[in-house]
């Protein structure tokens, strides 16, 4: 039995239909995907940098405590108030901060 043109035309046209839909799904969840790498970089890339400054308290690599040291204290020159601009800083959320990482507290003797 041979098939009529107008039949394999509208096999080949769902075929095509469905085809699209996938790709279109498939689209969506590499975006979601990419989305989500990022996230889990950025949480990545902080949960790093803990663990080295922490480190670096635990080998007493970084003090602790306040030293009698002074400051130098830098000399006032006057600024009219008008030619001062103060920036201001704008805190950014990053998706995926809000991963929490348990830490061990210390027990008191």
């Amino acid at each position: 039995m041979a098939l009529e043109n107008a039949e394999v035309l509208q096999n080949l046209v769902d075929r095509k239909g469905l085809i699209e839909k996938e790709v279109e799904d498939l689209n969506e969840k590499r975006q979601l995907i990419e989305q989500r790498l990022t996230q889990m970089t950025t949480v990545y890339t902080k949960i790093v940098g803990a663990i080295e400054v922490l480190t670096q308290i635990e080998e007493g690599g970084v003090e602790e405590t306040e030293t009698d040291v002074e400051a130098p204290v830098a000399e006032e020159t006057e600024v009219p108030d008008s030619d001062v601009e103060v920036p201001v800083a704008e805190e950014a959320e990053v998706p995926g901060d809000d991963v929490e990482t348990p830490v061990e507290e210390e027990a008191v003797v």
